[in-house]
């Protein structure tokens, strides 16, 4: 069995990126898993001035929390939006619409923390679709739709 670090540096280099390149932009580095977390996700973020990292969204399953290492910018949460700063703390349970969006002309980085569940439904309220995952099953199933898709339980059987 190998040794897992249970230390690791908020300074360390971000190694992946993602998003569209046109409102989604961002690098991070995924640390839960190498401190050998298995019930708590846990990344940095860093996101480029007038970017987000990630769409307007709900977890029905996965509740975040993410603290403001450096910069500023702003919450959307529910529909209103406040400005955060470094040293800022912020819970977005389950069932409530978020997104951190970087309105500022720095950097601003945040740490997320999450529960790791396997499977989630995340609701997208500005593009209307929904988005199902799993990693429970076999192979991995993400599958991304619009609300107004929806089908009958029996359609097609």
């Amino acid at each position: 069995m190998s040794e897992r670090t249970r230390l690791t540096p908020l300074s360390a280099p971000l190694t992946d990126s993602g998003g569209n390149g046109e409102k989604f932009e961002f690098s991070y580095r995924r640390i839960g898993a190498s401190l050998g977390l298995e019930k708590l996700a846990t990344s940095i973020f860093s996101v480029p001035p007038g970017k987000r990292a990630f769409p307007y969204h709900a977890h029905a399953e996965i509740e975040e929390m993410f603290l403001i290492l450096e910069g500023e910018g702003t919450l959307r949460h529910e529909d209103v939006e406040y400005p955060v700063k470094a040293g800022d703390l912020i819970a977005a349970p389950c069932g409530e619409a978020h997104q951190l969006i970087n309105t500022s002309d720095g950097e601003l980085r945040y740490l997320a923390i999450s529960t790791n569940d396997r499977t989630d439904v995340v609701k997208y309220p500005d593009s209307g679709k929904v988005m199902a995952y799993t990693c429970a099953l076999e192979k991995p199933l993400m599958h991304m739709t619009r609300e107004t898709d929806a089908r009958d339980y029996f359609d097609g059987e």
